[in-house]
């Protein structure tokens, strides 16, 4: 089965408006409407003892040793009282993150040796904010989980699934897609108003509040050996690029990072089921 056309859609810096993400040993490809030509390699880390968790290299190879342009490590788990403060103009953004909230920093490898650091904690259950600077000023970003009936999730689950973009009709009773994935809000930007009672009528690439989807991953519908994991979509200003060439990489590497996350918890859990009928069946005997 050929790639749907939507792979085929030029997007933000080189890359496709919407691209498929597969494994490769033990990192992941980027690669748009040819599988056999990957775009990107994201190196995975999966140590506990290692903060590092992905890095988005320059080249698509891992022999390649390219090295990275951007990283995310996620750090201990800090306790409940701290807050993390943006100003943006007059308006300032304090997040309180619970007990336990995860915490992930972002680091945009730079020649000069210069590296830029930016926060990404986890705010509440399934969101995670992080700050940075768009053109003049900065602006906040926050990724959200999201179940398999989100549009801007489901519609993009598939390689064979449409082009779908900003200000498009959503369904009046979605179906069921993907298992699930993360779309990306642009909380400083521009918006809509949000209409009907919970904000059904609000056009696909806004979010129920009115506010700016700028990115969304879905987990693949039809996940197999070779092919893709998940897929990868752009929307509004996300698409257009007007964001910037940080901006971009930074989106793809945490929504990457996210997946890998949520693969690192189901093995484990999985691991977990596992040693109550290992104990059963082995162990010492007298």
């Amino acid at each position: 089965m050929k790639p749907g056309p939507a792979l085929d859609v030029p997007g933000p810096h080189s890359l496709p408006n919407r691209f498929a993400v597969r494994n490769a040993g033990r990192g992941l490809k980027i690669t748009g409407s040819n599988y056999k030509a990957p775009l990107h390699y994201l190196s995975k880390h999966s140590s506990t003892r290692d903060t590092l968790r992905l890095s988005l290299h320059t080249t698509s190879h891992k022999k390649d040793n390219s090295p990275a342009l951007v990283s995310v490590h996620k750090h201990q788990h800090r306790k409940s009282g701290w807050t993390a403060t943006t100003q943006i103009g007059n308006v300032k953004w304090t997040s309180t993150p619970a007990q336990g909230a995860e915490n992930y920093q972002i680091i945009l490898h730079r020649t000069n040796a210069h590296n830029e650091t930016i926060d990404m904690p986890q705010t509440s259950q399934d969101i995670y904010q992080f700050r940075m600077r768009i053109n003049t000023r900065d602006e906040v970003f926050e990724w959200i989980k999201a179940d398999a009936l989100t549009q801007e999730i489901r519609t993009i689950c598939r390689r064979e699934n449409p082009i779908v973009s900003t200000g498009m009709t959503r369904e009046k009773s979605p179906r069921m897609g993907a298992g699930g994935g993360y779309y990306l809000v642009r909380v400083t930007g521009r918006g809509v108003q949000p209409k009907g009672k919970k904000g059904e009528e609000t056009p696909l690439g806004y979010d129920k509040q009115g506010r700016e989807i700028v990115a969304s991953w879905a987990y693949a519908r039809n996940f197999g050996w070779g092919k893709p994991v998940f897929f990868f979509q752009w929307w509004g200003s996300g698409a257009t690029g007007e964001l910037g060439q940080d901006f971009t990489r930074v989106a793809a590497v945490t929504g990457a990072t996210f997946y890998h996350e949520e693969a690192l918890k189901a093995a484990e859990r999985q691991r977990q089921r596992q040693r109550p009928r290992n104990r059963r069946h082995g162990g010492f005997h007298h």
